[in-house]
C-alpha cells in the first residue's frame, strides 16, 4: 500500500516537474522569438532607409558622369584625389584647374587628353564641345603649375613649338617666377625650343612689360628684378653662339 501511495506521488510530482520544464522552455523560446523578429524588423528598416538616401546621390552622380562620358568630358572629381591650382590664364571663366597627385603625362597629354577645369554649370557647355587642342593646352597650364616640381619640368616634354599664347605666357611666368632653380632652367630651355628661329621674342617682349609694369606698382606682377633674372637665364640657356648673339641683337634698344 505504502509503495504504492510512494509511485504514485512520484508520478504525479515527475509530471509536474516536466509540466514546469516545458512551461519554462516554451517561455524561453517566445522570447527568443520576440528578440529575433524585433532585430530583423530593426535591421529591415536600416535597410530600407540606407537604400531610400543613397540612389538620391549615386543616381544624380551617376547622371552626371554619363552625361560628361557622353559629351567627352570627365565626371567633376572628388576633393580628396585631385589637387586645385589657380587658373591664371583662364579660359571661359576662372573655375580653378584639377591636377593629379602623381599623374601619368604620357596618357594625359599623349591621348584624348581629359578636361582639367573644374567642372561647373557656367563651363560644362563649353568643354563639351572643346576640340582636343584646346583640353591639351589648358592641361599644360594646369601641371605647369604642380605642386611637384619634377612633374613641372615633365609637363614642358609635351610643349609643342606652335602652342598658343596662354602656353607661352605661363612658360615666361615660370621663368620668372618658379622657386625650383631646375625648373626655371627647364623652361628657358623649352622656351628657346619653341622660339629659337626668332631669338625669343615673345618672351623677351613678356620680360619687358614686366620692366615697364615695375614704374606702375598697381599693375606689376613679379618685378623687373625676377625679369631681368629670367632674361639671364635665356642668355645663359642659349643652344648654341649664333642664337645667343641673336637674343643680343634683339636686346639692343630694348629697356630692359
Amino acid at each position: 500500500m505504502l509503495r504504492s501511495f510512494w509511485d504514485e506521488g512520484a508520478r504525479q510530482s515527475g509530471c509536474a516537474c516536466q509540466i514546469e520544464t516545458l512551461r519554462t522552455g516554451g517561455d524561453y523560446c517566445v522570447n527568443m522569438t520576440i528578440l529575433v523578429v524585433g532585430a530583423a524588423i530593426l535591421l529591415g528598416g536600416l535597410l530600407a532607409f540606407w537604400s531610400f538616401r543613397r540612389p538620391v546621390t549615386t543616381a544624380r552622380g551617376d547622371a552626371a558622369q554619363k552625361h560628361d562620358s557622353d559629351q567627352g568630358l570627365v565626371a567633376e572629381p572628388t576633393r580628396h584625389a585631385f589637387i586645385e591650382v589657380t587658373n591664371s590664364y583662364g579660359h571661359f571663366d576662372s573655375s580653378p584647374l584639377l591636377v593629379l597627385p602623381s599623374p601619368n603625362l604620357d596618357e594625359i597629354m599623349g591621348g584624348d587628353t581629359p578636361v582639367v577645369q573644374k567642372l561647373s554649370a557656367a563651363n560644362r557647355t563649353y568643354w563639351a564641345s572643346a576640340d582636343l587642342g584646346d583640353r591639351r593646352m589648358t592641361a599644360l597650364i594646369g601641371y605647369l603649375q604642380h605642386p611637384d616640381p619634377s612633374v613641372r619640368v615633365g609637363t614642358m616634354r609635351f610643349v609643342p613649338s606652335n602652342g598658343s599664347s596662354r602656353v607661352a605666357q605661363a612658360l615666361v611666368d615660370v621663368l620668372m617666377a618658379d622657386p625650383d632653380s631646375t625648373v626655371r632652367s627647364a623652361a628657358a630651355s623649352t622656351i628657346w625650343e619653341c622660339e629659337k628661329a626668332v631669338h625669343c621674342k615673345y618672351a623677351v617682349g613678356k620680360l619687358e612689360d614686366e620692366v615697364h609694369r615695375e614704374r606702375d606698382r598697381n599693375s606689376r606682377r613679379y618685378g623687373s628684378t625676377r625679369a631681368q633674372s629670367a632674361l639671364r637665364l635665356l642668355l645663359a640657356q642659349a643652344p648654341d653662339e649664333p642664337a645667343k648673339q641673336g637674343l643680343s641683337t634683339l636686346l639692343k634698344g630694348r629697356s630692359l
